[in-house]
């Protein structure tokens, strides 16, 4: 195979691993985890086989052997740094609702972002955006997500039941009545960051 051939196999390897990357920072599936295992043993041998065969047949220029693959490489570490930003102010408030089968929870940040993940035992769907808070509201930039958030208005109060102390989150109308047919969010006393 020629070094041209060798270098597209390597950018169409690349682009669809970096797709699958990328793709996978705001939903993923119990598939996923096959096609991760098949795409990275992919990527791991279409590399190394264009890097052994441009070093053998360029033994005196190796930057110009490992150029295409290491392009690859760089990009994920840059992606995937930039990514994980994202998700680098520490959690002030988490909650979660469950269901039997699946559930969500909402990690609302320090520097006025949040993140929902809504998931299963297939998969997981994560949002991302901004809130504000004022007293026991909280305003989300969105009003529908995913069918788990369906007000952008959000409410802390302590729980129905008279010696119930817990705190949870409750979605207004815009009347700020709470919405009945709405997610309940209970709130976490643990603040770790997910």
């Amino acid at each position: 195979m020629k070094k041209r051939d060798r270098s597209i196999l390597v950018i169409i390897v690349g682009v669809i691993a970096m797709y699958q990357f990328i793709k996978q920072t705001d939903h993923w599936t119990i598939l996923d985890v096959f096609i991760d295992i098949i795409l990275g043993i992919v990527v791991l041998a279409v590399f190394t086989w264009a890097i052994y065969k441009d070093l053998k047949e360029n033994k005196q220029n190796t930057f110009k052997s490992i150029r295409t693959p290491g392009i690859f490489i760089i990009s994920f570490i840059i992606t995937g740094t930039i990514l994980s930003l994202r998700d680098s102010s520490s959690v002030i408030l988490t909650a979660d609702s469950k269901d039997d089968l699946s559930g969500a929870s909402i990690d609302f940040r320090k520097d006025g972002t949040y993140k929902l993940s809504s998931y299963s035992i297939f998969g997981a769907d994560f949002f991302r955006g901004h809130y504000t808070i004022n007293d026991s509201i909280i305003t989300l930039d969105r009003s529908e997500i995913d069918g788990v958030i369906k007000s952008n208005r959000l409410a802390i109060r302590t729980g129905d039941s008279e010696h119930d102390e817990k705190k949870e989150i409750y979605q207004l109308d815009v009347e700020s009545n709470v919405l009945t047919n709405a997610s309940v969010f209970f709130i976490n006393n643990k603040q770790a960051s997910r």
